[in-house]
């Protein structure tokens, strides 16, 4: 027996394809509620659709707000240990400043070469006493500086070799005179040893740990630390003013002192302590320490809010921190406008200002005050300049409590000098505040959350995942059956409860009702008995059986057909 297969399409293809194909998978999914959409009832199928369609809205909301989350607050700060350990913190640097900026005893050689020059002594006094004003950008006694006589002098120094950088350095006070005695954890120590010149705001000063300058010997690097707290575990020091050398100050005779991090540049009047003279000054420092985990460096800077050491660099500074990130910001805007900067920047390979240069200086300084020290992308595209100095990510900060009293006798009988200003800095507890950065929301922390959203909405899994994509790709393969339409085929096909030959006129047009994945036969193919005076175009909900070959299945397999069925002996 052979069946005679005629085939051809009814209805739109495409769209009933889709529809089968969604129906297949609300009914197969392991998502919560989808089964419910194949409802025969008209509204059930419409509540399911609507409690479907909520929750699937809410659970993309939520989504949503995790991901912004996850985006915006990717680091946080907390309290790590209140107790961290003083002898493991590195001891600061410290910075000594002279008020005075012309060291009289060194003027001699610049006095003589000024006198060839016929400038008479009372026109040099002026220009030595206006100096430290001048060279610093102070507008202080502006009225009392003969400018003419002044700039000739400058010229003729440029022109000997003096320029401002190098007559700065040769008028400062050595170190030597300023420190006569040194002691390091109650032991005495040579101050030659301990202290160096450095570039500070202050001009030339000395400096105790800085470590900061790109000249810096390696082998000066290693951190320092005091190994306790209280005044026998810190640095002392005398010093001696020697207000008879004075010629050019900023301020009443004594001392500027700056306790900072070992790497920051020395901004020695923006953050110093002043200590007069035969005085007795005590610091105690209180650090506080802020580290961050290394996975943060995963993520931007834009996120953490902070940099690594060594993820920006500044070209005078061997490492990175915000007080230098600053100064140098400063810098390019004095030089953008001055074409010149100030000699106490460790920067040679650029002009230094000098006195002619000075109002223009100032007019900097006060646009630097200004402007926004951080920075976005609409700022950038508008080419405005804006100092993007970010925090640092590992930083130790150094908070100092101060306490000054006058010399008492025992001091000025040990010393023998009545003229002395002692400065003592240490540590004053034992427990340090330690804060920790983390990163807030992890990968796989946001990942639970999600599929927590995802299970308590919809029900779903990775499980689901996979699902939909066996789906998806099952789709996919399908729809490259060729769709073009097949007029006749013969295939032997057994048959399966079939009615009488008496009864073979009954069989009528009936339609497929479901499409099945490309290369799957189905065991059972449906079709129902002739409806007279119906359309031909409704399906048959009566069923008949026919077990199928994979000959027929091939025909069959991903469109709509009506079917002319006649039977052969």
């Amino acid at each position: 027996m052979k069946l005679n297969v005629e085939t051809f399409y009814s209805g739109n293809k495409s769209c009933e394809r889709v529809r089968l194909k969604l129906r297949k998978y609300c009914e197969e999914t392991t998502l919560h509620g989808f089964k419910y959409l194949t409802q025969t009832s008209k509204y059930q199928s419409i509540f399911w659709y609507l409690i479907c369609i909520k929750c699937f809205i809410l659970c993309v909301l939520f989504i949503y707000f995790q991901m912004i989350r996850y985006r915006d607050n990717r680091v946080t700060t907390t309290v790590k240990t209140t107790n961290f350990p003083v002898w493991k913190v590195p001891f600061p640097a410290i910075t000594i400043c002279n008020s005075n900026l012309v060291y009289k005893s060194h003027t001699g050689e610049i006095i003589e070469l000024l006198q060839k020059f016929n400038i008479p002594d009372n026109v040099i006094e002026e220009y030595f006493q206006n100096l430290s004003n001048t060279i610093l950008n102070d507008e202080i006694s502006r009225t009392t500086l003969n400018l003419e006589k002044s700039i000739r002098i400058t010229r003729i120094l440029e022109r000997e070799g003096y320029n401002t950088n190098k007559l700065m350095d040769r008028l400062a006070q050595p170190c030597s005179s300023i420190l006569r005695k040194c002691e390091w954890r109650a032991t005495e120590v040579d101050c030659h040893k301990l202290f160096k010149k450095t570039k500070t705001t202050g001009g030339f000063c000395c400096s105790y740990n800085y470590q900061g300058a790109k000249n810096t010997n390696p082998a000066e690097e290693n951190q320092i630390f005091s190994g306790g707290f209280g005044s026998s575990y810190g640095l002392k020091v005398y010093l001696d003013v020697e207000e008879s050398e004075y010629l050019s100050r900023r301020e009443n005779s004594g001392f500027r002192v700056l306790v900072q991090n070992p790497y920051d540049y020395p901004d020695v009047f923006l953050y110093g302590s002043y200590v007069d003279v035969e005085s007795k000054i005590s610091i105690s420092l209180r650090p506080l320490i802020l580290s961050s985990a290394e996975e943060l460096r995963n993520i931007n800077v834009k996120s953490r809010g902070c940099l690594f050491s060594n993820e920006k660099e500044i070209p005078w500074s061997k490492y990175y921190t915000v007080e230098t990130c600053l100064k140098n910001c400063k810098l390019q805007v004095i030089w953008n406008m001055c074409e010149c900067i100030p000699f106490y920047y460790p920067v040679s390979d650029k002009r230094f200002c000098t006195i002619m240069d000075s109002s223009c200086v100032i007019k900097a300084e006060k646009k630097f005050v200004n402007m926004r020290i951080d920075s976005d992308d609409e700022d950038r595209l508008r080419g405005i300049f804006v100092c993007n100095c970010p925090s640092l990510c590992n930083e130790i900060t150094y908070t100092t409590t101060v306490q000054m009293e006058h010399m008492s006798f025992s001091d000025i009988a040990e010393t023998d000098n009545d003229n002395l200003t002692v400065v003592s800095v240490h540590f004053g507890s034992s427990g340090i505040i330690e804060f920790r950065r983390n990163e807030f929301i992890t990968w796989d922390t946001l990942l639970a959350s999600i599929g927590g959203i995802i299970g308590l909405f919809l029900g779903g899994s990775i499980m689901s995942i996979i699902e939909l994509g066996f789906h998806l790709v099952s789709w996919i393969w399908d729809c490259k059956v060729p769709s073009k339409s097949i007029s006749k085929r013969n295939c032997k096909v057994p048959f399966k409860n079939i009615p009488s030959r008496n009864k073979i006129n009954e069989f009528g047009t009936f339609y497929i009702s479901e499409l099945y994945p490309k290369g799957w036969y189905p065991p059972i193919i449906l079709f129902g008995p002739h409806q007279h005076g119906l359309d031909t175009n409704i399906i048959a909900r009566n069923f008949y059986y026919i077990q199928s070959s994979p000959n027929f299945c091939k025909v069959l397999i991903g469109m709509n057909f009506a079917i002319s069925l006649t039977l052969i002996d």
